[in-house]
Protein backbone atom coordinates (compact mmCIF):
# COMPACT_ATOMS: atom_id res chain seq x y z
CA UNK A 1 0.00 0.00 0.00
CA UNK A 2 1.48 3.35 -0.97
CA UNK A 3 1.97 6.16 1.55
CA UNK A 4 -0.62 8.36 -0.15
CA UNK A 5 -3.28 5.65 -0.03
CA UNK A 6 -2.35 4.79 3.55
CA UNK A 7 -2.78 8.43 4.58
CA UNK A 8 -6.27 8.45 3.12
CA UNK A 9 -5.37 10.69 0.19
CA UNK A 10 -7.30 9.65 -2.91
CA UNK A 11 -5.50 9.18 -6.20
CA UNK A 12 -6.66 11.29 -9.10
CA UNK A 13 -8.27 9.64 -12.08
CA UNK A 14 -5.88 9.72 -15.07
CA UNK A 15 -8.75 10.97 -17.23
CA UNK A 16 -9.36 13.96 -14.95
CA UNK A 17 -5.65 14.77 -14.84
CA UNK A 18 -5.54 14.67 -18.65
CA UNK A 19 -8.62 16.90 -18.80
CA UNK A 20 -7.00 19.33 -16.35
CA UNK A 21 -3.88 19.53 -18.53
CA UNK A 22 -5.89 19.92 -21.74
CA UNK A 23 -7.97 22.72 -20.23
CA UNK A 24 -4.80 24.44 -19.01
CA UNK A 25 -3.18 24.28 -22.45
CA UNK A 26 -6.33 25.55 -24.18
CA UNK A 27 -6.68 28.43 -21.70
CA UNK A 28 -3.00 29.31 -22.12
CA UNK A 29 -3.29 29.36 -25.93
CA UNK A 30 -6.48 31.44 -25.88
CA UNK A 31 -4.97 33.91 -23.42
CA UNK A 32 -1.93 34.37 -25.65
CA UNK A 33 -4.23 34.97 -28.63
CA UNK A 34 -6.36 37.35 -26.56
CA UNK A 35 -3.30 39.35 -25.54
CA UNK A 36 -2.28 39.68 -29.18
CA UNK A 37 -5.81 40.64 -30.15
CA UNK A 38 -5.95 43.25 -27.38
CA UNK A 39 -3.04 45.08 -28.97
CA UNK A 40 -5.05 45.38 -32.20
CA UNK A 41 -8.31 46.64 -30.65
CA UNK A 42 -6.67 49.74 -29.21
CA UNK A 43 -5.12 50.87 -32.49
CA UNK A 44 -8.15 50.19 -34.69
CA UNK A 45 -10.28 53.34 -35.18
CA UNK A 46 -13.57 53.43 -33.25
CA UNK A 47 -16.78 53.07 -35.22
CA UNK A 48 -15.21 51.04 -38.02
CA UNK A 49 -16.33 47.55 -39.05
CA UNK A 50 -12.82 46.28 -38.30
CA UNK A 51 -13.01 47.56 -34.71
CA UNK A 52 -16.46 46.05 -34.23
CA UNK A 53 -15.28 42.68 -35.58
CA UNK A 54 -12.25 42.76 -33.27
CA UNK A 55 -14.43 43.60 -30.26
CA UNK A 56 -16.86 40.78 -30.99
CA UNK A 57 -14.00 38.34 -31.47
CA UNK A 58 -12.37 39.61 -28.26
CA UNK A 59 -15.61 39.08 -26.33
CA UNK A 60 -16.11 35.61 -27.84
CA UNK A 61 -12.58 34.48 -27.01
CA UNK A 62 -13.04 35.84 -23.46
CA UNK A 63 -16.26 33.86 -23.11
CA UNK A 64 -14.42 30.77 -24.39
CA UNK A 65 -11.76 31.24 -21.73
CA UNK A 66 -14.52 31.58 -19.12
CA UNK A 67 -16.17 28.36 -20.33
CA UNK A 68 -12.85 26.53 -19.99
CA UNK A 69 -11.87 28.25 -16.76
CA UNK A 70 -14.89 27.16 -14.74
CA UNK A 71 -14.19 23.40 -15.06
CA UNK A 72 -10.45 24.08 -14.69
CA UNK A 73 -11.02 25.79 -11.33
CA UNK A 74 -13.39 22.99 -10.31
CA UNK A 75 -10.65 20.45 -11.09
CA UNK A 76 -8.15 22.58 -9.17
CA UNK A 77 -10.36 22.32 -6.09
CA UNK A 78 -11.26 18.66 -6.60
CA UNK A 79 -8.03 16.93 -7.63
CA UNK A 80 -5.16 16.33 -5.24
CA UNK A 81 -2.19 18.55 -6.00
CA UNK A 82 0.92 16.90 -7.44
CA UNK A 83 3.60 16.16 -4.87
CA UNK A 84 6.14 18.84 -4.02
CA UNK A 85 9.58 18.40 -5.60
CA UNK A 86 11.94 16.94 -2.99
CA UNK A 87 14.45 19.80 -3.09
CA UNK A 88 11.84 22.59 -2.82
CA UNK A 89 10.82 23.74 0.68
CA UNK A 90 7.10 23.69 1.43
CA UNK A 91 6.86 27.51 1.59
CA UNK A 92 8.58 27.95 -1.79
CA UNK A 93 6.35 25.31 -3.37
CA UNK A 94 3.27 26.98 -1.88
CA UNK A 95 4.35 30.30 -3.41
CA UNK A 96 4.63 28.71 -6.86
CA UNK A 97 1.22 27.06 -6.48
CA UNK A 98 -0.33 30.33 -5.29
CA UNK A 99 1.11 32.09 -8.36
CA UNK A 100 -0.66 29.52 -10.53
CA UNK A 101 -3.95 29.90 -8.69
CA UNK A 102 -3.67 33.71 -8.71
CA UNK A 103 -3.29 33.58 -12.49
CA UNK A 104 -6.50 31.56 -12.88
CA UNK A 105 -8.44 33.76 -10.45
CA UNK A 106 -7.21 36.89 -12.24
CA UNK A 107 -8.41 35.40 -15.52
CA UNK A 108 -11.77 34.78 -13.90
CA UNK A 109 -11.99 38.46 -12.96
CA UNK A 110 -10.98 39.39 -16.49
CA UNK A 111 -13.59 37.12 -18.05
CA UNK A 112 -16.37 38.37 -15.78
CA UNK A 113 -15.67 42.10 -16.18
CA UNK A 114 -15.30 41.89 -19.97
CA UNK A 115 -18.91 41.08 -20.92
CA UNK A 116 -20.32 43.41 -18.26
CA UNK A 117 -18.12 46.18 -19.65
CA UNK A 118 -19.38 45.40 -23.17
CA UNK A 119 -23.03 45.50 -22.05
CA UNK A 120 -22.46 48.80 -20.24
CA UNK A 121 -21.17 50.25 -23.53
CA UNK A 122 -24.25 49.01 -25.36
CA UNK A 123 -22.59 46.14 -27.25
CA UNK A 124 -24.39 42.90 -27.98
CA UNK A 125 -22.58 40.02 -26.30
CA UNK A 126 -22.56 36.63 -27.96
CA UNK A 127 -20.31 33.64 -28.34
CA UNK A 128 -19.06 33.95 -31.95
CA UNK A 129 -22.52 35.13 -33.02
CA UNK A 130 -23.98 31.67 -32.28
CA UNK A 131 -25.14 32.06 -28.70
CA UNK A 132 -26.38 35.56 -27.84
CA UNK A 133 -26.37 36.45 -24.16
CA UNK A 134 -29.09 38.65 -22.71
CA UNK A 135 -28.03 42.06 -21.43
CA UNK A 136 -27.39 41.79 -17.72
CA UNK A 137 -26.76 45.51 -17.26
CA UNK A 138 -28.16 48.57 -19.01
CA UNK A 139 -26.02 50.85 -21.11
CA UNK A 140 -24.39 53.33 -18.74
CA UNK A 141 -21.54 55.75 -19.31
CA UNK A 142 -20.49 55.73 -15.64
CA UNK A 143 -20.56 51.97 -15.42
CA UNK A 144 -18.67 51.61 -18.72
CA UNK A 145 -15.93 53.96 -17.52
CA UNK A 146 -15.66 52.14 -14.19
CA UNK A 147 -15.63 48.68 -15.75
CA UNK A 148 -13.31 49.80 -18.54
CA UNK A 149 -10.75 50.94 -15.99
CA UNK A 150 -11.26 47.81 -13.90
CA UNK A 151 -10.81 45.58 -16.95
CA UNK A 152 -7.63 47.51 -17.85
CA UNK A 153 -6.28 47.29 -14.31
CA UNK A 154 -6.81 43.53 -14.37
CA UNK A 155 -4.97 43.48 -17.71
CA UNK A 156 -1.97 45.24 -16.21
CA UNK A 157 -2.18 43.10 -13.07
CA UNK A 158 -1.96 39.90 -15.10
CA UNK A 159 1.19 41.20 -16.78
CA UNK A 160 2.78 41.97 -13.39
CA UNK A 161 1.65 38.61 -12.03
CA UNK A 162 3.14 36.85 -15.04
CA UNK A 163 6.45 38.66 -14.54
CA UNK A 164 6.47 37.80 -10.83
CA UNK A 165 5.65 34.16 -11.60
CA UNK A 166 8.53 33.97 -14.10
CA UNK A 167 10.88 35.38 -11.44
CA UNK A 168 9.61 32.83 -8.90
CA UNK A 169 10.15 30.00 -11.40
CA UNK A 170 13.66 31.20 -12.29
CA UNK A 171 14.62 31.73 -8.64
CA UNK A 172 13.41 28.26 -7.72
CA UNK A 173 15.29 26.81 -10.69
CA UNK A 174 18.51 28.47 -9.52
CA UNK A 175 18.06 27.98 -5.79
CA UNK A 176 16.38 24.56 -5.61
CA UNK A 177 17.03 23.14 -9.11
CA UNK A 178 13.27 22.84 -9.63
CA UNK A 179 12.26 22.78 -13.29
CA UNK A 180 10.95 26.30 -14.13
CA UNK A 181 8.54 24.95 -16.76
CA UNK A 182 6.55 23.26 -13.98
CA UNK A 183 4.55 26.49 -13.76
CA UNK A 184 3.46 26.13 -17.39
CA UNK A 185 0.37 24.14 -18.35
CA UNK A 186 0.68 20.42 -19.06
CA UNK A 187 4.17 20.10 -17.58
CA UNK A 188 4.76 17.93 -14.55
CA UNK A 189 5.21 19.68 -11.23
CA UNK A 190 8.60 17.95 -10.78
CA UNK A 191 10.08 15.56 -8.25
Amino acid sequence: MSASVASGESRASPGLVTLEKALSVAIFALVLFQMYQSTKVGVTPRGTPAREALQHSHISVGLSVLLLLVPRLWLWARLPRPPRPARVPAAADALARHCNLAFYLTLLGFCLTGPIFAWSEGHAVSWFGLVPLPDLVDESYRLSVTLGYLHSVIGFWILYLTGFTVLVALWQALRYRAPPWRLLPAFGWGR
